[in-house]
């Protein structure tokens, strides 16, 4: 795959399931992973601008189009930005009802 965001972002994201193949040019990340990811964004600096929710029905990715996205205000700070999108992002995430774990997972969309 070529660079999506950045070479920075990318080896951070390329733990996910690559979506090229469903020509999504992403990664898609459980629950778990999700977390640990927007934490590892986080440490970088790096804001998240939304993301959405795929379901795997027997190996093949699709949205379900549940989503959420973050906007940044005219009076913050790029950190402080960074720090609401990303507290946004796994708010989202951990209180996303999951009903079926193993074949739900969360794409993200940082900013570059």
């Amino acid at each position: 795959m070529k660079t999506v965001w950045s070479k920075e972002i990318d080896k951070i994201l390329k733990v996910g399931v690559d979506l090229e193949q469903f020509g999504i040019n992403n990664w898609a990340f459980n629950q778990s992973q999700a977390i640990e990811i927007l934490e590892k964004l986080h440490h970088l600096n790096i804001a998240i601008l939304g993301g959405d929710v795929y379901y795997s029905i027997e190996g093949i990715f699709q949205p379900n189009y549940n989503n959420w996205y973050c906007e940044k205000f005219e009076y913050e700070t790029d950190k402080e930005f960074t720090s609401r999108s990303i507290n946004k992002a796994i708010d989202y995430i951990k209180n996303y009802k999951i009903k079926d774990s193993e074949n739900t997972f969360f794409v993200l969309v940082p900013q570059v």
